[in-house]
């Protein structure tokens, strides 16, 4: 998701980059800001990307955010930082290829999700993302024909449906001194269509990755620069799930496994975290040859679970500086990650 969009008028999207980066850094290395864990038990992973079997990597994107993935299928869908949707399917993971990629919806496509009709819900930006803001988009699978559904709202980003249907929004100023965000719901009438956008969990700060549980029926989501949290369905309060192991760690997209783990996107530091369910224990995953991943998703595919990267960079520590140069989009088992230790 998108975490590095902060002077439009003086960066056009969608190289935005991280101007107050570096005041950042200062806050967080002389103590500005608080939030670490302490109690979590931190384990990190370091392996070359050869190390894995069967990874897969579709390329021909750049700069790659979001993506989701079609049950029951190889179908895949990707959005990017240049505005396009790219349609990725072949009879088999091993022979994934990009079919179509289209740009019909905004400047800088985000969040990504197939909605109770079948059809593809894209958030995708306007030139301005925080002013400006960006909408919510009905999408055919075909990549033809696209509806904008909302009017603007600032910082948009990841998007999620819930089991009945219901649409919930990630928006935020991007403000990393002063950081204001909410969750954004839009409820789906018995007529299929939705209610204009509500806040939901409001207070909230840089609210980022979006992804809603059907193992546990409720919402998760990432706020960038202060963890993971997850929101009563009933009530709409917003609970702590985990929190920063470090000092610079940055969350961005996530998703969950059978085993009920969490697995967070960490473009900041370049790795894939995983949360181990039940033990509170950071498994940080290091692989050299992914550069920074911004989305990840799991599908599984003849008996086994498979993990979807999008990259957004090829550099892994090149936050500050640099272009949003991701390839494509990496799959490999989900069991290779465990295998090295």
């Amino acid at each position: 998701m998108r975490i590095y969009s902060l002077k439009a008028k003086i960066y056009p999207a969608p190289a935005r980059l991280f101007l107050l980066f570096l005041a950042l850094v200062f806050l967080l290395g002389s103590g500005g800001c608080a939030g670490l864990s302490s109690r979590m038990k931190v384990r990190t992973v370091e392996a070359d990307l050869g190390n894995y079997r069967g990874v897969v990597l579709v390329d021909g994107m750049n700069g790659c955010e979001n993506l989701y993935l079609e049950p029951d299928s190889f179908r895949l869908y990707v959005t990017d930082l240049t505005g396009r949707i790219n349609l990725i399917d072949g009879p088999s993971r091993s022979e994934l290829k990009l079919v179509k990629s289209k740009k019909i919806a905004g400047e800088c496509a985000l969040g990504i999700g197939a909605g109770p009709d079948g059809r593809l819900y894209v958030a995708a930006s306007e030139k301005d993302w925080l002013k400006q803001g960006g909408s919510v988009y009905r999408v055919d699978r075909d990549l033809e024909k696209a509806e904008k559904l909302t009017g603007n709202l600032p910082g948009i980003n990841g998007l999620t449906f819930d089991r009945s249907g219901n649409l919930y929004l990630a928006t935020s100023n991007m403000s990393f001194l002063r950081p204001r965000g909410a969750v954004y719901l839009m409820k789906i009438g018995p007529d299929g269509r939705f209610t204009v956008p509500e806040p939901w969990a409001g207070g909230r700060k840089i609210v980022n990755g979006m992804y809603f549980s059907g193992k546990e029926n409720r919402l998760y989501f990432s706020e960038t620069l202060s963890g993971v949290y997850r929101v009563d369905s009933g009530s709409g309060q917003a609970e702590k799930v985990f929190a920063k192991a470090k000092t610079m760690d940055f969350f961005d997209d996530l998703c969950q496994d059978q085993a009920g783990n969490l697995w967070v996107a960490d473009p900041g530091s370049g790795s894939l975290k995983k949360y181990v369910s039940g033990t509170g224990e950071l498994v940080r995953f290091k692989i050299r040859g992914i550069g920074q991943v911004s989305s990840c998703r799991i599908r599984v595919e003849n008996g086994e679970e498979i993990i979807y990267l999008t990259e957004l960079k090829r550099q892994p520590n090149k936050v500050l500086f640099g272009k949003f140069d991701g390839r494509g989009v990496f799959s490999m088992p989900l069991t290779e990650l465990e295998k090295i230790k």
